[in-house]
């Protein structure tokens, strides 16, 4: 027998990263770019709306092209962490 708190618990996380999915999405859509913070990889993330190259830099390096569905722009969801324009000009 499953336990429904765990359950529960799965279900209030995985709506939570959805939340955070669909807010960038919306603001994306909305032709605004959006920053994101990949503390596990120690990188920045530039998402430009209307196209599916996206850029990104490591702490101190300089910025160079990745693609929407790379893997770090995914593991930035969990958890997600947006930053602004300039923290991502600083990074």
């Amino acid at each position: 027998m499953r336990d429904s708190r765990w359950e529960y618990h799965q279900w209030v996380f995985f709506r939570a990263i959805m939340n955070h999915y669909e807010d960038i999405l919306k603001k994306l859509l909305d032709g605004k770019t959006v920053y994101l913070l990949n503390r596990f990889y120690n990188s920045a993330i530039k998402c430009v709306p209307g196209t599916t190259h996206y850029k990104a830099k490591h702490k101190g390096g300089t910025e160079y092209g990745i693609e929407s569905g790379a893997d770090l722009v995914y593991d930035s969801f969990d958890p997600v962490e947006e930053i602004t324009a300039e923290e991502y000009e600083r990074y």
